[in-house]
């Protein structure tokens, strides 16, 4: 029986959030620095006006303690991991990055947060040329899992192995601190 879809106007609002955050950073993370770039992320590109999505916001120590039920120290060698991997910005009012721990101790007045620039840049939609290009990979791809599938499986079809990817490639953890 198929499930009943549930209506827009009863899930609230959305926050776009970079798909390559979910497949190829969440699994790597600790769960505190999960926790500081899903915030960063709702303070960013959650909020929207006329001129488009926040590309930057301050938060204070205590706010990001406040979201992420973390303490101070764990927050600042979280932010300082996500920094060195190159997922997360921190900048003063005038733009100058803060790129080490030190550096944002000293600062005095606001600290700026931003996503990387290269984790915007991959979740833009594709352009037409991309999406061409990722349509012809998907007959090989299909291919390729049919092959994989145990003989005696007679019941293949395109969206069963689809779907069968979907699930499998969607299926990770965060680790704990």
């Amino acid at each position: 029986m198929a499930e009943p879809e549930i209506p827009l106007s009863h899930i609230g609002a959305f926050v776009p959030f970079p798909t390559v955050l979910f497949d190829e950073q969440m699994p790597r993370l600790k769960d505190t620095e999960w926790r500081l770039l899903c915030v960063i992320v709702r303070q960013t590109l959650g909020w929207k006006s006329r001129k488009g999505r926040k590309k930057r916001d301050w938060m204070s120590q205590k706010q990001l303690i406040a979201r992420t039920g973390r303490n101070s120290a764990a927050l600042s060698a979280a932010l300082d991991n996500l920094v060195r991997k190159n997922l997360v910005v921190c900048q003063d009012v005038g733009g100058r990055v803060l790129l080490t721990k030190q550096q944002r101790r000293q600062h005095r007045g606001h600290v700026y947060f931003s996503l990387a620039e290269q984790i915007v840049a991959s979740s833009t939609p594709a352009t037409s040329k991309q999406r061409k290009a990722s349509n012809r990979e998907l007959p090989d791809a299909l291919e390729k899992e049919r092959r994989l599938l145990p003989r005696a499986y007679t019941g293949w079809t395109k969206a069963s192995v689809v779907a069968q990817h979907q699930v499998s490639s969607s299926s990770f953890g965060v680790r704990s601190d």
